[in-house]
């Protein structure tokens, strides 16, 4: 088996070395004529093994970046070698693949037709846990937005006395454009309280709209820390940070505002003065710099009724990496908003 495609010269001394399409041959300048290496003239000539092959492009990018290109080649095996090497993978898939299916059947009851209608999901195996000589952070798998939901939830299940009706509607592929029956795109919140009109009120489209129309939202969703690690995608005077409390953000979107939800001033101040009558830490923000970050919610989802509504979440670092961190105060900030929030005439 060689590799195929990986062509590189290099000069070595006064020879030059050469290596085409898994080839490997050794010239002398001055008369170029094929020179023989007494160590090696005893083995068989032919193409380079495939460990050899490797092992040369990993000595040869020691000291220099590693090149994709390099990297990412594909494993050209030679007419002769197809067959056994053929069988040799067939033989391990099939073995692989009834240990798997052994265990899956042993431990959840789950046979190979069942993938057919399942929804399977790859997550880091480890708990989340304390993070920083202070432990004031925490560090976890998908918070983005478990943090943000975790805090709204709790805080509606606390509150009493409150004016208005409270909900926590938390709604799915949010990453993929909230589509579907579950997402927020769909008609499953406007349905929900259409069937709660209909409960108290004679049911009419016209109620149904003013009550959404009529309603105040906290798009409870996460917003990108700043890095230090990578100061050139943020505009410093307009990030969040880890430990300033919970983060508001006026619009979203790309491109500066691009598809974006802009929530307008009055709700803005209102909202300061709740935060500062209940002494809760907050924080103004973009996500990420302009042309360099962006994104969206579902803020603007709820927009297209009428409500007022505007981001509001936790300040997250390393988002959408397999272990992202959040500060434990701005975890506290956020449900001590949403707390007061649903309880604010």
């Amino acid at each position: 088996m060689v590799f195929g495609g990986i062509g590189h010269n290099k000069k070595v001394g006064s020879n030059s070395v050469t290596r085409r399409k898994g080839l490997s041959m050794r010239y002398n300048n001055k008369n170029m004529k094929q020179s023989q290496n007494p160590r090696r003239s005893s083995r068989k000539s032919g193409p380079m093994p495939l460990n050899k092959r490797i092992m040369e492009v990993l000595r040869r990018n020691r000291k220099e970046p590693v090149r994709l290109k390099d990297l990412a080649v594909f494993a050209k095996v030679q007419p002769r070698e197809r067959k056994e090497f053929d069988q040799l993978i067939a033989q391990y898939k099939a073995k692989g693949k009834k240990l798997i299916l052994n265990l899956l059947k042993d431990k959840y009851n789950i046979e190979e037709k069942d993938f057919e209608s399942a929804e399977l999901e790859i997550v880091p195996a480890g708990n989340a846990r304390d993070l920083g000589l202070d432990r004031s952070l925490i560090l976890a798998y998908g918070q983005d937005d478990r943090s943000c939901a975790f805090a709204s939830f709790k805080a509606m299940l606390e509150v009493e006395n409150v004016n208005k009706t409270t909900c926590c509607i938390c709604v799915d592929k949010e990453e993929i454009g909230s589509v579907g029956a579950t997402g927020m795109a769909s008609h499953v919140f406007e349905n929900a309280v259409a069937e709660i009109i209909a409960k108290l009120l004679p049911y009419s489209d016209l109620t149904l709209r003013r009550c959404l129309a009529n309603s105040n939202m906290l798009s409870s969703d996460v917003n990108a820390a700043f890095d230090p690690m990578n100061p050139g995608l943020y505009d410093k005077d307009n990030a969040s940070f880890l430990g300033g409390g919970i983060v508001f953000n006026k619009y979203t979107g790309s491109r500066g505002k691009s598809g974006a939800s802009d929530a307008n001033p009055e709700f803005i101040a209102k909202l300061r003065k709740i935060n500062d009558d209940a002494n809760v830490s907050y924080q103004m923000a973009e996500l990420g710099k302009v042309d360099q970050g962006g994104g969206g919610t579902i803020a603007y989802l709820a927009a297209k009724y009428g409500m007022n509504v505007i981001d509001a979440g936790v300040a997250v670092l390393s988002m959408h990496a397999p272990w992202e961190i959040v500060s434990k105060e701005d975890m506290y900030q956020a449900y001590s908003c949403y707390k007061a929030f649903l309880q604010a005439n």
